[in-house]
């Protein structure tokens, strides 16, 4: 073999490898620098282990690692939590081995367990969604009326919406999620005039006939509520 071939294979190959190795890494995916979880020297009383806690579920809850996050799915490969390797309240490593806080880990198991339920179940105008939050929290979101204002350039939805209990700490605005035109468009940006009113535009060249208001946990970002106006 020519000794110049023969270099630039053992060049491309050293090359090749470490990138096959980290692609392929069953732990983190992505190429940037990565945040691993803290590393303890004890497991702290709290924590139960990640892989062992998935393996004995049956509603298909599993994990992607990033290179500074960790995000959890669903069965419909829908994220319904995510937070940073670096959230030692959460997650630490021991031995090489992920171990999670046991409290926050079984309501993430809940969630599992409903989101693919709330995902695809019809509320109508003016019914009152439970939409599920952190510790347990269960809020009452009630869209009240849906009006439209049009002018020669755009037609703008005023919805109007209530939230209990009032005064939340994560802001009633976080739960108008998206709309949804019976074409299947989406629009997720919002003005929102106070905590009980969101206006947003839709040009008059764009579909905008409206089937149905998307409602989103503040907490659990996969967690959707569909609210349909007909």
């Amino acid at each position: 073999m020519n000794k110049k071939i023969f270099f630039l294979l053992i060049i491309m190959a050293m090359v090749a490898v470490p990138a096959w190795i980290k692609l392929t890494s069953p732990t983190h995916q992505g190429s940037d620098e990565w945040i691993d979880a803290k590393v303890v020297k004890k497991i702290p009383p709290e924590f139960i282990h990640l892989w062992n806690s998935l393996d004995e579920l049956e509603n298909d809850l599993h994990y992607i690692a990033w290179e500074s996050q960790i995000s959890f799915l669903d069965a419909d490969e829908v994220c319904i939590y995510q937070t940073s390797f670096a959230n030692s309240d959460f997650i630490v490593k021991f031995e090489d081995e992920y171990y999670v806080n046991e409290e926050i880990f079984s309501e993430l198991i809940k969630i599992a367990d409903i989101s693919p339920e709330t995902r695809y179940r019809i509320y109508a105008l003016g019914d009152e969604v439970e939409v599920y939050g952190i510790d347990g929290n269960i809020y009452i979101v009630k869209i009240t009326k849906v009006e439209a204002i049009k002018t020669d350039d755009l037609t703008t939805y005023e919805i109007k919406y209530k939230v209990l209990p009032n005064g939340i700490e994560s802001g009633s605005r976080n739960f108008i999620y998206q709309v949804e035109t019976k074409e299947g468009v989406t629009f997720g940006e919002f003005d929102f005039i106070d905590e009980e009113t969101a206006l947003f535009d839709i040009p008059e060249n764009r579909e905008k006939e409206i089937e149905a208001i998307i409602l989103r946990s503040p907490d659990y970002m996969g967690l959707t509520y569909r609210v349909i106006l007909d």
